[in-house]
């Protein structure tokens, strides 16, 4: 029997041919593409955007910078001031509360065991915290751990686009940093530490103590602040190589005069004592401290950092965004706390954006925004607002994400960007995949702050 004749048969061509086309859809979601029409169609240098010619070639007034300055110093050396620890021991425990209530997994992504963490906490035998306070210095570039383990606790659930992020992550930091140690654990391989801006475990060959003179001599004269991340800062006597000094380190100055800078560094001896000795950083990674603070050394400075990769907590010697943005501020003398939620509540102008529309959200960025010089914050995350382009606010920022919808009925996932970049304040919107309206990025800022007070601000 005859069962069709050629429309019948077109028919059945053309429905096979949608089926396929579903199949390549759903397999397109399953996979889940990772263009992003920002990062294809925005230049991603921000000093692309300072050369514009409507761009504002801002200063800040040299007295007030001087002030910011002053002030950055004060909180940068406060640690080896007050030496009283700032976390009870209960506080201390409560870093790791979340670990007890749901270990994560090891490297080999095996389930951590009780065991593990009662390790741990014997290595820690916080009942002897808090010891003398012994103010010390980094030597080295480091990480604070939430616990004294170089090993890490991977989130259980795989977030971040099942990256598994670190939770014993602290923060990095950097070489020559001022410390106060507060306890040691029990086998004398870690230091429970306080630092200018994180508190931590830290292992013990990456500090040394130092004494009343030392911090008299480190502390008391002028700064070199490190330009231009990975410089490696030598011996002045026979060149020997002692550190990747990253954006924002700031060195005691020893000299003047053409050449690389004539600094100071502090080393380890064998005692775990500090020694200071002379060392040279090349002239082009450096400049004295505070680098005038305007609008075209902030461009230039972040587009150093630009296409950085994220690192969760500074994690392989990387950036997350409040880093990002807490390291670019630096070498002006303008302090900015370690994490994205104190961000939001300094600075010197706040403005709450949180119940605007989004429409009205970007006319308070354009038109209250000093690009460069604002930042915006929304929950996990913050960002650096470098001007308009083409109508729209733009930002800098080192992010790990957008959220979208995976295929194949998997539910949320993460397309991972990875990098410092320059966005909208809508990356994605294109995407079919992208989380609505979670997603999109304008939806979720909540805060607008201003670094300095706009009468500082003028025209260059």
């Amino acid at each position: 029997m005859i069962t069709g004749g050629p429309i019948r048969r077109r028919r059945l061509a053309g429905a096979a041919g949608a089926l396929v086309l579903v199949a390549l859809a759903l397999a397109a979601g399953c996979a889940t593409g990772r263009s992003v029409a920002d990062l294809v169609e925005l230049p991603q240098d921000p000093a692309y955007y300072q050369a514009l010619p409507a761009a504002p070639h801002w200063r800040v007034k040299p007295r007030h910078q001087a002030w910011l300055a002053q002030q950055f110093l004060r909180r940068y050396f406060a640690v080896w001031q007050g030496r009283r620890p700032r976390l009870i021991r209960e506080q201390v425990r409560a870093m790791a509360g979340g670990l007890e209530r749901e270990p994560g997994l090891g490297p080999n992504l095996r389930p951590h065991g009780s065991a593990w963490l009662e390790r741990l906490w014997a290595r820690a035998d916080l009942a002897a915290y808090p010891g003398p306070p012994q103010p010390a210095i980094t030597t080295a570039p480091c990480h604070l751990r939430v616990l004294p383990s170089r090993q890490p606790d991977f989130e259980p659930s795989g977030t971040g686009g099942d990256y598994p992020f670190d939770r014993l992550q602290q923060t990095s930091l950097p070489p020559n940093l001022p410390l106060v140690v507060h306890h040691r654990s029990a086998d004398g391989g870690w230091l429970l530490v306080d630092s200018s801006w994180a508190w931590g475990w830290l292992p013990a060959r990456d500090a040394a103590l130092v004494d009343a003179g030392q911090i008299q001599r480190w502390s008391g004269g002028e700064f070199l602040v490190v330009t231009r991340d990975h410089t490696p800062v030598r011996a002045a006597a026979g060149g020997r190589f002692l550190f990747y000094a990253p954006l924002g380190a700031l060195l005691p100055l020893a000299g003047g005069g053409p050449g690389p800078w004539p600094v100071l560094a502090a080393v380890a001896d064998a005692d775990g004592a500090a020694r200071l000795v002379p060392a040279l950083v090349e002239r082009a990674a450096a400049a004295r401290f505070p680098l005038a603070l305007t609008a075209d050394n902030l461009a230039r400075l972040a587009g150093r950092l630009a296409g950085g990769a994220y690192g969760w907590g500074g994690m392989y010697g990387l950036r997350d965004c409040s880093a990002t943005t807490k390291d670019l501020m630096v070498p002006f003398g303008l302090w900015l706390e370690r994490n994205s939620a104190d961000q939001a509540r300094g600075g010197a102008r706040r403005y709450d954006l949180d119940r605007l529309s989004p429409a009205d959200k970007r006319r308070v960025i354009l038109s209250e925004g000093v690009p460069f010089l604002t930042l915006l914050y929304l929950p996990g995350h913050v960002m650096l607002y470098i001007g308009p382009y083409q109508g729209r606010p733009l930002v800098f920022h080192n992010m790990w994400g957008l959220r979208v919808r995976r295929g194949c009925c998997r539910g949320e996932g993460r397309l991972v960007i990875g990098r410092a970049v320059v966005t909208t304040l809508t990356p994605g919107a294109e995407r079919w995949d992208l989380v609505r309206p979670e997603g999109l990025i304008i939806n979720r800022v909540k805060t607008m702050v201003l670094l300095a007070p706009p009468a500082a601000v003028e025209l260059d």
